[in-house]
């Protein structure tokens, strides 16, 4: 029987487990898929989105596009007064949607720390207040490091300060990936000149020069990045990841996830290096079992893999591409994977060819199919979700052009049922993935989604018990998952970051798992206080005579004596759950619990600023394959590095798709 569509915001609320705003986000993408029935049990402070058809005003504020959720009609709403609110994604601000779009507009617009500097669909007065601070910071960077420079022609050049020239011209380079042959074109000189002749004389006429000037400025934003890692309130946490570059280096990206010593969640990219020549110049040393935290995005990857192609196979966790490669050669083993190989085929069949792709578009009113790839699971979920949306005009296609080719990769009635089934599935490891891709959302979120993408392999395990295609997708799936949630048993950090959300503590650990798990977990979550644990020497008692016979004496004395030390994890995990926080982070960070709890709040930030995800490095290489292009293919990896460390250490990275 098919499955009931369960979102993981639903999911914990049915078990009565409080939801971080980061969670509540997927479900939001599912709404207009629940039936009437379903609508109904959604809770009020899920996200909602509301459909084109919804009597609501659409919105058309810019505002709503910095939401976390793509959609702009998701709806937010507070989980202790149950109002609308806007939320921010780029930091836990919120604001009650009652009070209109100017709060959250300023706040986008306003600069850092305060804000965000955002000019994206901001007011010309915005961008304004963008440039103007950048052009700030450059000043402050050539106040910082002053140099001696030497003119290039006579003209005194007084209108223009070469320091913050300098400053300025490195920060556009590295944001816009422009080349560092610019400088050597007459026409963008030309440019310049017109709008200030004095450009001449500092302005570099080679591109080596700019190059310079790039390592100069890296070298200089690395210190003021290394005092704020020092100065760093909670441990550094490190993320990483391999990369082949368009221009085949072997690089391995670096980046370190901290509190700030103002209590900011900050994340930095570190180093970008060539593998061979990291491996030589250091000699890291640490206890992999204990430190090593494994990326939630990439294991639900591999079940999704599993559950996909039925297999055990380890290359899946290579992301090889050469597992599934697809050729005509394949197309016989690929139709003996069922509906799914089928699918395959037939999007491989039509975008294979110019008029095979022509005659699809005029029966599908110009609506391209998606093809899947050799390594994402998330690309078969797309193509899934399109197939499925133009059945019509693929059904309509094998009646109007029966070819020989594909004519074995036509689709039943069953099949389409099958392929549903399997979208659906995959919609659910989907919104858990894009809820823990964000900046924010850390630790504490990783064992609640895989408990509940679990709990979803193994409700598809009994519905589909006889099922001879969609059991063995389900125990395989399984199976994997299961696999690494084992290994979460290696290191105390996972049970932590649950035990000290303050909403959970151990309450959700035993209702929901085994006895033995229970008593094992806190055996770990009593070795991770230890390290924190302070020694503590018993104070000495009052001196009071040892016989009185005025009874107010007595009872004086009494309350004289210094109350026992209480140890403050006990002490935390006796209090009641607390709810209706913004962050868990959030929460430890607060004055009361860094005086309530001094050394556990210390282990507190340490563990839930962690992120669930690796996904840092990820959008490194996303960036740093813009910097490498076809014509700037022979950058080094010194350059490169400094190119993506200073896009992240001037917070340009976001901005990057709107200036491209």
């Amino acid at each position: 029987m098919p499955q009931q569509r369960l979102s993981f915001a639903q999911w914990l609320q049915r078990r009565g487990s409080s939801i971080s705003g980061d969670l509540l986000e997927f479900s939001s993408q599912q709404s207009d898929d629940l039936d009437v029935s379903q609508k109904s049990k959604c809770l009020s402070s899920q996200p909602r989105t509301v459909s084109a058809t919804s009597s609501t005003k659409p919105r058309t504020s810019w505002v709503f596009s910095h939401m976390p959720d793509e959609e702009v009609e998701t709806r937010y709403y507070n989980q202790r007064t149950g109002k609308e609110e806007w939320r921010c994604k780029h930091c836990d601000k919120t604001y009650a949607s009652s009070g209109g779009t100017a709060a959250p507009a300023k706040h986008l617009m306003d600069p850092p720390p305060d804000g965000h500097g955002l000019p994206k669909g901001a007011p010309r007065t915005a961008k304004v207040t963008t440039i103007r601070t950048i052009i700030e910071q450059a000043r402050v960077a050539a106040e910082e490091n002053p140099r001696k420079r030497r003119r290039l022609n006579d003209q005194s050049g007084d209108s223009i300060e070469p320091d913050q020239l300098e400053a300025l011209y490195v920060r556009v380079i590295t944001a816009c990936s422009l080349p560092f042959r610019l400088v050597e074109c007459p026409e963008f000189r030309a440019l310049l000149a017109y709008i200030n002749n004095d450009i001449e004389t500092w302005l570099p006429d080679t591109h080596d020069t700019v190059k310079t000037w790039i390592m100069r400025q890296y070298g200089c934003q690395k210190e003021r990045v290394k005092q704020r890692i020092q100065s760093a309130k909670s441990i550094i946490h490190i993320s990483c990841d391999l990369w082949t570059s368009p221009n085949s280096l072997a690089i391995l990206g670096v980046v370190a996830h901290y509190v700030t010593e103002d209590g900011q969640l900050e994340h930095h990219v570190l180093a970008l290096k060539d593998i061979d020549s990291l491996l030589r110049r250091y000699d890291i040393q640490y206890d992999p079992k204990v430190h090593r935290l494994r990326c939630q995005g990439h294991i639900i990857n591999l079940a999704a893999k599993a559950f996909l192609f039925v297999t055990d196979n380890e290359k899946l966790e290579l992301d090889d591409p050469g597992v599934h490669n697809v050729t005509l050669k394949h197309i016989e083993a690929w139709r003996k994977k069922g509906p799914l190989g089928k699918i395959h085929n037939f999007v491989v069949f039509i975008q294979r060819s110019v008029q095979r792709s022509q005659k699809f578009l005029t029966i599908s009113h110009n609506r391209k199919l998606a093809r899947d790839n050799d390594t994402r699971w998330s690309s078969w979920y797309n193509m899934l979700r399109v197939a499925l949306n133009l059945r019509d005009a693929i059904d309509g296609y094998f009646n109007k052009w029966m070819e020989l080719d594909c004519a074995g990769d036509e689709l039943s009635s069953e099949d389409w049922i099958i392929l549903e089934k399997i979208k659906s599935f995959l919609e659910k490891l989907k919104m858990t993935t894009k809820a823990l891709e964000s900046s924010f959302a850390t630790l504490d979120n990783v064992l609640l989604a895989m408990d509940f993408v679990l709990a979803q392999f193994e409700a598809g395990k009994e519905a589909y018990i006889d099922d001879p295609i969609m059991a063995p997708m389900y125990n395989s799936g399984w199976a994997k998952l299961d696999k690494y949630y084992r290994l979460t048993d290696e290191s105390p950090a996972y049970v932590a970051a649950i035990v000290l959300h303050p909403s959970h503590k151990w309450h959700y650990i035993q209702e929901n798992w085994k006895k033995e798990w229970v008593e094992s977990s806190k055996k770990l979550m009593e070795t991770l206080w230890n390290d924190y644990k302070p020694v503590e020497s018993p104070l000495p008692l009052c001196e009071v005579p040892s016989t009185t016979t005025n009874e107010f004496l007595n009872w004086r004395n009494k309350h004289l004596q210094p109350s026992l030390v209480t140890d403050e994890y006990e002490r935390y995990c006796n209090s009641e759950r607390v709810y209706g926080f913004t962050s868990a982070l959030a929460w430890w960070l607060e004055e009361t619990q860094q005086k309530n709890y001094p050394n556990l709040s210390k282990m507190a930030v340490d563990i839930l600023s962690i992120p669930a995800m690796s996904a840092g490095p990820e959008r490194l290489f996303s960036g740093a394959k813009i910097t490498i292009t076809d014509r700037r293919n022979r950058l080094g990896s010194d350059v490169v590095e400094a190119l993506e460390c200073l896009k992240s250490w001037f917070g340009i990275r976001e901005l990057q798709g709107d200036v491209l």
